[in-house]
C-alpha cells in the first residue's frame, strides 16, 4: 500500500502509508532480503501464521533471532501487514437447540413493543 506524494508539482515519490517519517529506537534487524522473503512467504501461503513465519525465517537465515512482538511490529509498521489469530467457536454454540432458542428469543423480542430507539 503506497501513496504518491508530490513535491511542489516537480516530482512524485512513493512512500509506504504505514511507515512513520521518524526512525525511533534501535535499528531494525530486518534487511531487504528478509522483507523480500516475508512477502514471498505470504504470497505463496496467505493463511500462514506468525509461528510458521518465525520458523521459516530461522531456517532460511542462520543466526537470525527475533521475538514474536518484534516480528508483528515489523510486519505492521514496515510491510503494512497484520496477522490475526484464528479463533474457533464451540460446537455447542451452533447446535440445533441453541439456534432454536435464539430464534425463539428473537421472535419474542420482535413481537414485543420494546423499541430501543425510544427507550
Amino acid at each position: 500500500m503506497f501513496a504518491t506524494r508530490e513535491d511542489g508539482g516537480n516530482s512524485t515519490e512513493k512512500t509506504a502509508l504505514c511507515r512513520t517519517s521518524e526512525m525511533k529506537g534501535r535499528p531494525s534487524t530486518f534487511t531487504n532480503e528478509h522483507d523480500s522473503y516475508l512477502i514471498e512467504l505470504m504470497d505463496n501461503d496467505s493463511q500462514i501464521i506468525v509461528s510458521d513465519i518465525m520458523e521459516r525465517l530461522t531456517e532460511k537465515f542462520e543466526r537470525f533471532s527475533i521475538s514474536n512482538s518484534q516480528l508483528n511490529h515489523h510486519l505492521k509498521n514496515n510491510l503494512c501487514l497484520t496477522m490475526k489469530e484464528a479463533t474457533f467457536e464451540a460446537e455447542a454454540r451452533n447446535s440445533k437447540e441453541n439456534l432454536q432458542q435464539r430464534f425463539d428469543w428473537f421472535m419474542q423480542w420482535k413481537d414485543s413493543d420494546l423499541d430501543f430507539t425510544r427507550n
